[in-house]
């Protein structure tokens, strides 16, 4: 989205309204703003401008010289072609269009395109309609007589007239995609973190980072929920008598969470489970399904089990194996059989997302779909239809959208699925009213940026910060340039993670490697004249093989060092230390392995039994491997030595739950990232003795998964953050 971006009118017609309207979209020219039926739309400026200079010109072809000199300024060197070609497709991404089956944008080949629809009411013509030409003169008032010829080929017209008429009116109507309510507005400054739709839809209950809170669906009114002093809840369902809320939460920061019932009149929580990440309460309101284990963000975890709506009588129904993950629990209609999602990762990316059926206490889970793209929702309505987030295709592939598909008593799939939405944001929860008719989503569009701050001199504080890449896009840096010039990142700001530097005195970076998979983590080699980054394959298998490859610092043609299976994190020392450090993941074990970037002969220094996800640094002088593993408990960090293997543990005062590290510049302190179960995030300074420095702190979701981590330069005068950003509101969808 172009929020702050900003088109000046042509000077043709000053006075042109800034808005225009085709269909059921909008485009204001001054805001930069793209919208369907009132909702913004997600687009990259390339594609905006696309569009500006299509419909300024309906009706007429605009060549793609034309375009080019739009888009591209003469002293740009770019390959024009393909970036034309794909911010043409980007465009009809967004617009819900296909070169194959053009609605608004017609493609004349070699030439250019040229816009068909009708703007702003009229045809052709900005704000007035074009006149009708006239191709004839009038008509002669002599009588005219007609051939037989002339009757039949008239007749044989007219019947295939009607018959494709006919044809046309009797034709199979496709169901037609629903158009979404906003129901919150919450800013990116407060996202909402749980929400849930009353049984009769005439409230929802939702969460931010200031409470809970029940929305008057109709009439917009706001109130809060009252929760004990240091409580912490987000709303996960209604029991049936539509009174109740089932909220996921603890009672102070450091608990465990688990699950509560609370009153909407307010009155103190009364736990119904001890530990808990999620919870769905069955149709008849007589027992909760929940998740058990797993890190401590996001929706899955790693155990399903059922409990009594009171809190009996717990039993354990699924589990999942080693590099698995569950979640985004739904009962059927029935109240006995349950619908989850399974995923299954290799390495760093995930292989398979499936649905799963289970009954809750006979038969093995039978899988009903399998497929990359389902998201992270399920909702199982009472006409036996089952809505399942999709994950979009790249470019918008950090937006999914509902979908249904009817399943039967056996639990196998009975129709076709059928599209619900098309619109920007990643569905993250899904509610109903009891009837099944509407249907509340929780939206989220997070993602990060780079953030660049300078230090003080004893590194402690930050003195100031400046936001350097500019996208909505996901930006994680992990490196600099030996100057301290620049900073290395990836970005899925081009539909899929590449590698990028960008000088920290410009607003656009410059592509250093890109993969029809992905190509992330680049990280400067000890010389510094190479990046090294690692490669997966678009359509890697679970513990997929994955590359290192090596790219010079200013651009030019890469180069293979090794291919692995089950890769890692990549990350190398400074000059003299000449040497890298990787690591590969089977199952619970991590092995870590020294790398020479020049050969790519390996050896291995260390592995361990882990229990959670690891993160961990070489030191910049090569002398030292420091490791964590995630816990929301865990206080310490673990020293090994390269040059003796002896390993020690440096435990961090007041603080817990770390999720990465990065070390300084002179191999004496780390900054080290912290989560906690709230969804609390901080920066950390840390000493090798233990003592901790604030850099910086938020809040948000714990689905959001977000963090932060410090990437410090050279010279120790600055670092690079990964800054998370984003949004996350709900939307109500009519299903009658």
């Amino acid at each position: 989205m172009l929020d702050s971006f900003r088109y000046p009118q042509t000077m043709e017609n000053p006075s042109r309204s800034p808005v225009i309207q085709f269909g059921v979209f909008e485009v204001d020219s001054r805001a930069g703003e793209l919208r369907k039926n009132g909702v913004k739309l997600r687009i990259q400026q390339q594609p905006f401008q696309v569009l500006m200079a299509l419909t300024e010109h309906p009706g007429q072809i605009v060549t793609r010289e034309e375009l080019r000199a739009r888009l591209w300024p003469n002293d740009t060197f770019v390959d024009f072609e393909h970036g034309l070609n794909a911010a043409v497709k980007r465009l009809r991404d967004v617009l819900g269009e296909s070169a194959e089956q053009p609605v608004f944008i017609e493609t004349l080949a070699k030439r250019g395109y040229r816009f068909n629809g009708v703007v702003n009411g009229q045809n052709h013509e900005w704000g007035r309609s074009r006149p009708v030409e006239r191709l004839a003169a009038a008509p002669s008032t002599r009588p005219q007589v007609l051939s037989r010829s002339t009757v039949f080929v008239t007749a044989a017209l007219f019947l295939a007239s009607l018959a494709l008429t006919l044809a046309f009116l009797l034709r199979p109507k496709p169901s037609p995609e629903r158009l979404e309510a906003r129901l919150t507005a919450n800013s990116a400054e407060n996202p909402v973190t749980g929400a849930a739709i009353s049984p009769d839809g005439r409230y929802l209950a939702y969460s931010d980072s200031t409470g809970l809170y029940l929305k008057l669906i109709r009439a917009g009114e706001t109130h809060p929920i009252s929760l004990p002093n240091g409580f912490s809840g987000m709303p996960v369902g209604w029991f049936p008598d539509g009174t109740h809320l089932l909220l996921a939460g603890t009672p102070n920061p450091g608990a465990e969470s688990g699950l509560w019932r609370v009153s909407i009149y307010g009155s103190a929580p009364w736990k119904l489970v001890d530990v808990a990440l999620r919870g769905s309460i069955s149709p008849d309101g007589q027992r909760i399904v929940y998740l058990r284990g797993g890190p401590v963000w996001g929706d899955f975890g790693n155990e399903i089990w059922v409990v009594n709506s009171d809190g009996t009588n717990p039993l354990k129904i699924v589990s999942a194996t080693d590099n698995e993950v569950i979640g985004a629990l739904a009962w059927a209609p029935d109240n006995n059989r349950l619908a989850y999602i399974r995923v299954k990762y290799g390495g760093h990316k995930a292989d398979t997302n499936s649905i799963e059926i289970a009954a809750v206490r006979e038969n093995p889970p039978r899988t009903v779909l399998s497929d990359r793209r389902v998201g992270s929702s399920l909702y199982w309505l009472p006409d036996g239809r089952l809505i399942y987030g999709m994950r979009e295709e790249r470019p918008n592939q950090r937006d999914s959208n509902a979908w249904a598909v009817p399943i039967d008593g056996s639990s196998n799939i009975s129709g076709d699925p059928v599209r619900l939405t098309r619109n920007p944001g990643w569905i993250s929860a899904m509610t109903a009213t009891s009837d099944g008719k509407h249907l509340s989503l929780l939206r989220d569009a997070w993602g990060g940026y780079v953030l660049l701050a300078r230090l003080t001199p004893d590194e402690n504080r930050i003195l100031t910060t400046r936001r350097l890449t500019l996208e909505e896009s996901r930006e994680m840096p992990t490196a600099w340039t030996a100057d301290d010039k620049s900073i290395l990142f990836s970005s899925d700001r081009n539909g899929r993670m590449e590698v990028f530097k960008q000088s920290i005195d410009q607003v656009q970076p410059e592509s250093l490697a890109s993969s029809p998979g992905t190509a992330y983590l680049p990280r400067l080699s000890p010389d510094g004249s190479e990046v090294l980054y690692e490669v997966i394959a678009a359509d890697a298998p679970r513990e997929a093989d994955g590359t290192i490859m090596a790219v010079p610092v200013n651009g030019g043609v890469s180069r293979k060092i090794l291919t692995i299976t089950g890769l890692g994190n990549l990350e190398c020392t400074h000059m003299p230390a000449n040497f890298c450090v990787f690591h590969t993941a089977e199952g619970k074990r991590a092995t870590f392995f020294r790398l020479d970037p020049a050969t790519g002969a390996t050896s291995e220094l260390i592995h361990f039994e882990k229990d959670g996800p690891v993160n961990w640094g070489p030191s910049p002088d090569g002398s030292q491997l420091a490791i964590l593993v995630y816990s929301p408990e865990s206080h310490s960090v673990l020293l090994y030595s390269i040059r003796n293997g002896k390993t020690r543990d440096i435990t961090i005062k007041d603080w817990a739950g770390f999720t990465n590290l990065d070390w300084a510049a002179d191999s004496r302190s780390m900054f080290i990232g912290t989560l906690d179960r709230s969804g609390h995030v901080a920066l950390l300074r840390v000493t090798l003795d233990g003592n901790a420095h604030v850099l910086e702190e938020g809040t948000f979701p714990t689905l959001c998964g977000c963090a932060y981590w410090a990437i410090p330069s050279p010279d120790s005068k600055w670092i690079a953050i990964n800054q998370p950003g984003g949004s996350s509101n709900v939307w109500g969808l009519d299903l009658k």
